[in-house]
């Protein structure tokens, strides 16, 4: 492919994209663009904070892919460590997304005196990571950012065994969770998935942030009317305020404007119990962390 991604995405009508990459988040530079999630950066420093507050004294080991995603993870992270990022972190390895295994970077890890294994990746690297932390019996504080969080796509791979205590972000509800299945707009999604897409089980939550900006787009061609130009859409979709997508937890906040695109503002953090996600504590502020 001769074009590059922002380019073939700038050609695209304007829409809320599923992308996390801080680089998205300028009006000026890919005006047409329209970040619909968390920021990686910012979601990266709220793990950062976290581990603070659990163990000021941690010596951390961050396994990441060397790609947008995991270097703004990364960044994120020693922000929010602030300084004492250099003397937490103990080993920093990186993978290529092409690599067949990490095994060997989470031997590394261990051996690296860390009690706490941050990983910033894609999904099956961190269920290889996952499932070779339980077969050396180690047992750090285990953290993967959101993207890999899902029970069907990542820790069942893994072995739920393995993930139990595993630590990660949510802002989107579990669809498989027994305490959400009643709500009508869990029902309204399995049903969806069960008419276009029933290939994929309801705890894979990969498809969710698509559900969730197809009713953002909804909203913004509500919103246009009868004006359908890209002009106006990009002011319709660049001027969000209290909406909340279907499948977003309660207490969320979701607005952006002309100036900032950026327009999920808060997650929870949680931890898994070997069956589900429990949340911890209050909602990370993503302004707070980003600064």
């Amino acid at each position: 492919m001769s074009r590059q991604i922002p380019e073939l995405l700038e050609d695209l009508p304007v829409a809320p994209v599923a992308v996390g990459a801080e680089r998205f988040n300028d009006p000026k530079a890919f005006p047409w663009i329209i970040p619909f999630y968390p920021i990686y950066s910012a979601q990266g420093a709220a793990f950062g904070k976290y581990i603070l507050k659990e163990n000021p004294n941690a010596k951390i080991a961050v396994q990441y892919v060397n790609d947008d995603l995991g270097k703004d993870f990364l960044r994120g992270l020693k922000k929010g460590l602030g300084d004492k990022a250099t003397s937490m972190i103990v080993k920093e390895v990186s993978h290529e997304l092409t690599e067949p295994t990490i095994d060997n970077q989470i031997t590394d890890c261990k051996a690296s005196g860390a009690d706490v294994l941050v990983q910033l990746t894609y999904a099956k690297f961190a269920a290889q990571g996952i499932r070779k932390v339980g077969a050396l019996g180690w047992h750090p504080l285990h953290i993967v950012n959101s993207n890999c969080s899902s029970i069907g796509g990542t820790l069942a791979p893994a072995g739920l065994e393995n993930a139990k205590g595993l630590v990660s972000a949510w802002w989107e509800i579990d669809a498989a969770d027994p305490v959400e299945e009643s709500k009508p707009a869990i029902k309204a999604y399995a049903a969806f998935l069960k008419k276009y897409l029933p290939a994929i089980n309801i705890d894979d939550n990969t498809a969710t942030p698509g559900y969730n900006n197809a009713y953002m787009m909804e909203q913004v061609l509500k919103r246009c009317g009868d004006d359908l130009t890209r002009e106006n859409m990009l002011k319709q979709a660049t001027s969000l305020k209290d909406e909340k997508p279907p499948l977003y937890l309660d207490g969320i906040k979701v607005y952006n404007s002309a100036a900032d695109y950026h327009a999920v503002h808060n997650l929870q953090l949680s931890r898994f119990d070997g069956a589900r996600w429990v949340a911890m504590g209050e909602m990370s502020d993503l302004d707070d962390s980003a600064t």
